[in-house]
């Protein structure tokens, strides 16, 4: 006759302490997924021109200028950026548009540049290949 042990358990404070752990690694490995998939489409998004993002609101015009200005511009957190203007006439109105990013720091005075102005918010006017806004991915991934 054989005798067998019986199962070893563990005990419930034991179990519900491994069970909470278990638990704060999913989430943790959740979250830091999450982070990082957040980060690199904020960095893709960013790399890349705004003309596709900022073109959705109806129907637009291009309109061919030439770069009028290129120089610095000191931003709200106290660092340079390099800014190419383009004028535009809009009836009675001539509009400025600026172009920052990579584009605006290889622009010359006289290069040709394409506007992309949307009809029904003509303010909203930017130039083709540039970004619209004074934004690098090194500045939104500082906390």
């Amino acid at each position: 006759m054989s005798l067998t042990a019986p199962p070893r358990t563990v005990e419930t404070s034991a179990a519900r302490a491994l069970r909470w752990g278990s638990h704060g690694m999913l989430f943790a490995q959740a979250l830091t997924l999450l982070v990082s998939t957040a980060l690199l489409f904020l960095l893709l998004l960013y790399h890349n021109s705004f003309s596709a993002i900022r073109a959705r609101h109806g129907p637009t015009t291009e309109v061919i200028s030439q770069v009028q200005t290129v120089n610095d511009e000191w931003l709200a957190s106290g660092g340079k950026t390099r800014v190419a203007t383009a004028p535009v006439k809009i009836n009675e109105t001539v509009l400025e548009v600026k172009g920052y990013g990579p584009a605006a720091e290889q622009a010359k005075v006289g290069d040709e540049v394409t506007l992309i102005i949307p009809t029904t918010r003509p303010a909203e006017a930017y130039l083709k290949g540039f970004w619209p806004q004074p934004v690098s991915p090194l500045v939104l991934l500082q906390f």
